[in-house]
């Protein structure tokens, strides 16, 4: 089986391209709780991750149970529905963040969102959570934690080495991607093949890291959302390229 690559221009008339459009409008009109989520600038209280109903967006974002958010969240900052990249809080802010994650735990335990020991489980761990984040190393600890890369994804992929210098021979001086490239088959591909380890009788192995977006990561680390779309952490036209080689087959971007 041969693959090729082609790159197709944006708003050029392409079918899937277009239709590609029409569902990034779509989810644009449904973009306001996440701005919200999000803690956009047009919120009063920038401090919080304020979340918002998101009854229609259920099926691929979260429910509005702030238990379960609470049971979901994985960091200190996120139990507080906070973000660790932001200014670093103090202990009355700490406190401040505290009270209103317990006021929302207490009206949705009215609503019926949760029940009486989900309530207890959540109270418990916002409780704790409070009490380290009273110490300042705790909350530098976290502040430094979260500057680091937190990969989700490593994916090994192999490569057959024979049939990557082939089309290197084949097309070494053309261009990779259309003629806005400055890159040629060449070089790309000289890129790609310093990039692998473990060359075993003609096969390579190229490793590709994968990390949620910064707003991403403040969403799941907050318990807002299960699960996010994953990035490659490789930067740069080339290692762009590499990527299209080997990360079709897995279904990450």
């Amino acid at each position: 089986m041969q693959v090729s690559w082609k790159h197709v221009k944006g708003h050029s008339g392409n079918k899937w391209n277009d239709r590609a459009d029409e569902l990034a409008d779509q989810g644009a009109e449904c973009n306001d709780s996440a701005e919200v989520i999000a803690g956009s600038d047009r919120e009063e209280d920038e401090t919080s991750l304020q979340p918002r109903d998101t009854t229609p967006m259920l099926g691929i974002t979260t429910d509005r149970s702030e238990a379960l958010r609470i049971m979901r969240s994985s960091t200190l900052h996120g139990v507080l529905n906070v973000s660790a990249r932001r200014k670093e809080l103090n202990a009355e802010q700490v406190r401040t963040q505290k009270e209103k994650c317990q006021k929302r735990l207490e009206d949705g335990h009215r609503r019926g969102d949760c029940s009486a020991a989900m309530k207890d489980m959540a109270e418990t761990k916002l409780r704790s959570a409070t009490a380290r984040m009273q110490d300042p190393r705790e909350r530098r600890r976290e502040r430094a934690a979260r500057k680091k890369d937190k990969y989700t994804t490593q994916i090994f992929s192999t490569i057959d080495m024979e049939g990557l210098s082939t089309l290197r021979n084949g097309k070494q001086h053309e261009t990779w991607g259309g003629a806005s490239s400055k890159k040629t088959y060449g070089q790309t591909i000289d890129t790609i093949a310093d990039s692998c380890r473990n060359k075993v009788d003609g096969v390579a192995s190229l490793r590709l890291n994968f990390r949620h977006s910064t707003l991403g990561r403040d969403m799941v680390e907050a318990g807002h959302v299960t699960g996010s779309r994953e990035y490659s952490t490789r930067r740069g036209s080339t290692h762009s390229r590499a990527r299209k080689i080997c990360t079709g087959q897995h279904g990450r971007k």
